[in-house]
């Protein structure tokens, strides 16, 4: 997961990722910090990743032009889009950033020193003391960045204290984490059962009353098993954080559309009519503070990466956004609703905002694993 305007290409691509990755993302830190504009900048996050993968970004001396050469040099060699060209350690980035830093001095220096001393400067446009100052305190907050992440690097868990909580052979999806943190839900059919929380820890599931699945809760414990909507229905996706709604695909609703595919539909848990929220989409998910909705439109499969996910602005006070009377109906509507954030892969797991989250990358076979966060 990461912030989109500071991604590596090869994190773009979806590719293994390795420290390089992370001295591009410093790469594009330090072209700010030099110029006062992002490196990689668009309206969505598709601008942004063409960007990154296929653009150079504009020269940092056109917006600024007393950044000295050196600074000039070193971020265009750290922002290489073939990490073989790019820095390789944080020691070579930190050896040329000290080196910077002491020509940026020096020449300082010399430019306060007097005629004689001007005379041996190279004839070339010479660095202002404000500029020299700027990357020192580039070169000062980078090396303490470097720092930082190598010491977070050095405490995260290795593998060994990875502790596997399934042993199926074949694959468990869906997991889902109680609020208490105390218990773990999961389905192992691609998802078509997957139970999740409620906010409180009760338990949603779909199950069969003999006839067709319909929606139920229950306590943690297994007590208090009830059903809480009489329509016939698929999946059920989330609950929102207030536990007032579920997100659920409907079998006894139609999509609108011809080929539209079956709704997804938000329905009050303590009854009422339910809100069309989409049709023939997937992982419709509220974010954790209540603040946006998700969902996606994606390939074949549950749990392919392909595609895309919409995020949606709720207003404070409300636990559905601004939504067509009839649903969203397709991808290309869902793209020109108003405050959307478009988010290049389907299956995510929503962060803290629309910029931050996870997604999946497809195996063989998928167990699950409990993982010491440092």
């Amino acid at each position: 997961m990461g912030t989109v305007a500071y991604m590596a290409p090869e994190q773009a691509r979806g590719e293994e990722l390795d420290a390089r990755a992370d001295l591009f993302s410093f790469g594009a830190v330090l072209y700010e910090m030099a110029t006062s504009r992002q490196a990689f900048s668009g309206n969505t996050a598709a601008v942004i990743h063409d960007a990154i993968l296929n653009r150079d970004p504009v020269a940092p001396a056109r917006w600024n032009p007393a950044l000295p050469q050196d600074v000039e040099r070193l971020i265009a060699k750290a922002l290489e889009k073939d990490r073989e060209m790019r820095y390789q350690t944080a020691a070579e980035l930190r050896a040329d950033l000290k080196r910077a830093k002491r020509d940026s001095e020096s020449a300082a220096r010399a430019i306060v020193g007097g005629a004689a001393v001007r005379r041996e400067i190279p004839p070339r446009p010479r660095p202002s003391r404000a500029a020299a100052a700027a990357v020192a305190a580039i070169a000062l907050l980078v090396l303490g960045g470097l720092w930082l992440l190598r010491s977070r690097r050095a405490s995260a868990p290795p593998r060994s204290e990875w502790t596997q909580l399934t042993h199926f052979t074949d694959s468990v999806t869906s997991p889902a984490l109680s609020p208490d943190g105390r218990m773990i839900s999961s389905s192992d059919d691609l998802g078509e059962l997957r139970p999740v929380f409620g906010p409180a820890g009760d338990l949603f599931f779909r199950g069969d009353d003999g006839k067709t699945n319909r929606p139920y809760r229950m306590k943690e414990d297994g007590s208090g098993r009830q059903r809480i909507v009489p329509d016939a229905v698929g999946p059920l996706f989330s609950v929102s954080p207030d536990g007032e709604w579920i997100a659920l695909r409907s079998w006894s609703v139609t999509g609108g559309e011809p080929g539209g595919g079956l709704p997804v539909l938000a329905y009050p848990i303590r009854g009422g009519p339910p809100v069309k929220i989409c049709e023939g989409c997937r992982l419709v998910k509220w974010s954790a503070d209540g603040k946006s909705l998700y969902f996606s439109y994606i390939g074949m499969g549950i749990w392919t990466t392909t595609g895309k996910t919409f995020a949606l602005p709720i207003r404070p006070g409300r636990a559905l956004p601004d939504l067509p009377a009839s649903g969203v109906r397709s991808k290309a509507e869902a793209a020109t609703l108003p405050g959307v954030h478009v988010i290049e892969h389907g299956n995510i797991s929503p962060g803290r905002d629309p910029s931050v989250y996870a997604f999946t990358r497809i195996s063989a076979h998928r167990n699950l694993y409990r993982v010491p966060v440092p």
